[in-house]
């Protein structure tokens, strides 16, 4: 006959149905049992929508950078041309008028960013995508929202090369098409359905924005007398690439009460850190003091 399995190993008391207290005790040591079933499967459940909420921000995330349209450090007005690229306007963003009607692109408000589109003309507003970040959505559906005159407008797509034509050495472009109006914001995100738009903090914005194109105030650096006046910058962010850079003119070279212009720039070596150069100034050759100047550094695609 088989033999009860004794349960006073695991502290409990063996049923008895004829014993009220032991009913009592079991019926009890149930009710916690199931209290914490129910509490695990809880926390399991708040997990489970951590974990979803979690995603919703990676799929939320937008993948346009100045979306929120603050950053403008090439100006904050222009005359919109046809040509076939378009001109950058907001940083990280092209347009291009469609046809030969003028066309204003301007910044709509310092404060708060924005874009204003002014002329009875078409304009294209282009995003160009480096093809390591195009890679990662390559042939996913992807939500395009904006905010146009207040109210958000939004289109669902498949990100290929027939909905993101290639732009320029492969890159691949996400572009709209407006007449007149304002734009608050623009996003592009993973998934069938646009999500609301929540902005980066301008600073994040601004860095991410520099990676691609910088542009100084003015800078009084040191140097010292290398065959020339020698003086080096370093960028406030480093660059996806080796940029182009343009220095203003003239560069001076300040020693002591005296400042004098450069006459020439040699030894220029920039590279995605920073760069170098050599002001070729008269008169006497110096020790050390310092190059004014200010440039820009255009690492854009």
């Amino acid at each position: 006959m088989a033999q009860t399995p004794s349960t006073t190993k695991l502290g409990l008391n063996q049923w008895n149905s004829n014993d009220p207290l032991n009913t009592a005790q079991f019926n009890e040591d149930n009710r916690i049992i199931d209290t914490q079933v129910t509490g695990l499967q809880n926390r399991a459940d708040n997990i489970e929508n951590e974990v979803t909420d979690l995603h919703d921000v990676v799929r939320s995330a937008n993948l346009i950078i100045n979306g929120s349209l603050t950053v403008w450090q090439r100006g904050e007005s222009f005359n919109v041309i046809n040509t076939t690229g378009g001109v950058y306007t907001a940083d990280r963003l092209k347009c291009r008028r469609v046809g030969d009607v003028q066309v204003t692109v301007s910044r709509l408000s310092p404060d708060s960013g924005g874009m204003r589109i002014t002329g009875s003309g078409q304009v294209e507003i282009r995003y160009i995508m480096e093809l390591t970040d195009f890679s990662q959505i390559d042939g996913k559906n992807v939500a395009l929202s904006y905010s146009r005159n207040g109210e958000v407008e939004e289109q669902t797509f498949v990100a290929n090369l027939q909905n993101c034509p290639i732009d320029g050495a492969g890159r691949r472009a996400f572009t709209i098409t407006l007449t007149e109006c304002t734009i608050g914001w623009i996003k592009l995100e993973l998934g069938n359905v646009a999500t609301p738009f929540v902005p980066r903090t301008t600073a994040e914005e601004f860095s991410l924005c520099q990676r691609y194109y910088e542009e100084s105030g003015s800078i009084r650096s040191v140097g010292q007398q290398q065959g020339g006046f020698w003086t080096n910058v370093v960028y406030n962010v480093t660059k996806r690439a080796t940029p182009n850079i343009t220095l203003s003119s003239p560069v001076r070279v300040w020693v002591g009460s005296t400042i004098r212009e450069a006459t020439a720039i040699q030894h220029m070596t920039p590279n995605t850190k920073g760069f170098g150069f050599t002001a070729i100034q008269p008169g006497p050759e110096v020790t050390i003091g310092f190059a004014l100047f200010s440039f820009t550094a255009d690492a854009e695609l």
